[in-house]
């Protein structure tokens, strides 16, 4: 979530790559099913038709864990829809300042909410505390690239991958236990499915975007090894790795 120009369709996209999970814009997604543009449901319906959809669309997507998505500015106004976001989803708000939003959408082609400058920054105004009100972690964009925000992000994420792995309990088990530990604001645990095939690709990918911890199952805790910079003597011993902590940069194996 985050105000326009704060890059979450980008940074959606980028985080698809490395997660292994499909990207969804919901205004997009919105704009395909209304075969009209956000603008024009908003002057021939109005607000309140928008908002209806949109929470319909969230309630759609919020019971998948398979998706990383990005939504409209204005999803904060919908409580409702912010509530089947919440529900079952891990929401990120990327942070920016009112002229960094200006800056990024140039001169050409603003969305009718920045025809009047003085009513956008009442708006921006007014949104970025429902930002943070919503947000379990909040990344700050000003003066960085996308791959630097993905990086960041990334750094908060931990995760299980094989193949399969949608039976897994460890996202359950562990965002469990980082609420328990009271640590939920700093880590969220995903699963990923990684092809045999793609493991070298992923670990590269996930080393790239700083994830911060992997939890390795079937089929490769044996073929993981080849692609650490290190790895704990015990693992050694032992010919698999079942974890992976990223040190600022390092893979390190280890088996519990």
């Amino acid at each position: 979530i985050g105000f326009m120009g704060a890059g979450k369709t980008a940074v959606a996209r980028e985080l698809s790559a490395v997660l292994k999970k499909d990207a969804v814009d919901m205004d997009e997604l919105i704009t395909k099913r209304s075969r009209m543009p956000v603008q024009k449901i908003f002057a021939q319906q109005g607000e309140t038709a928008f908002r209806e959809l949109e929470i319909k669309t969230a309630k759609e997507l919020g019971q998948r864990d398979d998706l990383i998505i990005s939504t409209g500015g204005g999803v904060v106004m919908n409580q409702v829809a912010m509530q089947y976001l919440k529900e079952h989803g891990f929401v990120i708000s990327l942070q920016h300042s009112f002229a960094t939003a200006r800056k990024r959408l140039g001169s050409r082609n603003l969305p009718p909410l920045f025809k009047d400058l003085h009513t956008a920054k009442k708006l921006y105004a007014f949104r970025v505390p429902l930002y943070t009100h919503y947000s379990d972690i909040e990344i700050a964009t000003d003066r960085k690239t996308i791959t630097q925000v993905v990086r960041e992000i990334g750094s908060h994420i931990c995760l299980v991958i094989g193949d399969p792995i949608a039976h897994s309990l460890s996202p359950l088990i562990h965002n469990a236990a980082y609420k328990a530990a009271g640590i939920a604001s700093q880590y969220v645990f995903l699963s990923s499915r990684v092809r045999r095939e793609d493991l070298g690709r992923f670990m590269k990918h996930a080393k790239a975007a700083s994830i911060r911890g992997i939890s390795v199952t079937i089929p490769h805790k044996t073929t993981v090894m080849k692609h650490l910079d290190v790895i704990d003597p015990t693992a050694k011993k032992i010919g698999a790795v079942n974890t992976v902590v990223n040190d600022r940069g390092l893979l390190k194996g280890y088996n519990t």
